[in-house]
């Protein structure tokens, strides 16, 4: 595994992390109940899931990344511009991240050999930690939600572009 596909893959990890301290960040200014933070967590999370148990051997798992988090920064955007419509924005955004972030965790169990996975596969979650830390940093003291969402449009651009240095698996076998 080279370094670079290291960092593709935890910047495409880390996704998620960074939209779950925005809703949480959004909840603690009032706009939102815990109940709906809750709500939108869970529910988005399972239709990420869903969408991309119905797509992801039909379309691939690069095309299914790159799109995931493509979306994820489209719908990103109104949230840093302070447009109405910040819930669903962010639960849109939120399912796709999810999306993303699994199919990063199929497709790298089929990109490596198990010698490779065995090593890498804890390196990346320990690194995805640190991109977990830093979202819950950048959202707390930037104090300005459309700064932190910008911070996370451009990390979903990058995801989408270091996607598209992997090699496609769809139909391939294990080693």
């Amino acid at each position: 595994m080279c370094t670079t596909d290291l960092y593709v893959l935890e910047l495409r990890g880390s996704v998620p992390s960074f939209i779950y301290e925005v809703l949480l960040e959004i909840e603690s200014r009032g706009s939102l109940s815990k109940f709906w933070t809750i709500f939108a967590i869970f529910t988005s999370e399972l239709a990420g899931a869903l969408l991309l148990f119905a797509t992801i051997d039909k379309f691939g798992r690069v095309k299914c990344a790159v799109l995931s988090y493509l979306l994820v920064a489209m719908f990103l955007i109104p949230v840093a511009l302070e447009a109405s419509g910040t819930f669903v924005w962010l639960y849109l955004a939120l399912a796709f991240g999810t999306a993303g972030s699994s199919t990063t965790w199929v497709h790298t169990t089929e990109l490596y050999s198990t010698e490779i996975r065995s090593t890498a596969h804890p390196l990346a979650f320990i690194v995805g930690r640190f991109g977990g830390f830093a979202s819950g940093y950048v959202v707390e003291n930037a104090n300005s939600i459309p700064f932190a969402t910008t911070v996370l449009i451009i990390m979903a651009a990058l995801s989408a572009l270091g996607t598209l240095t992997l090699r496609e698996t769809m139909g391939g076998r294990l080693s």
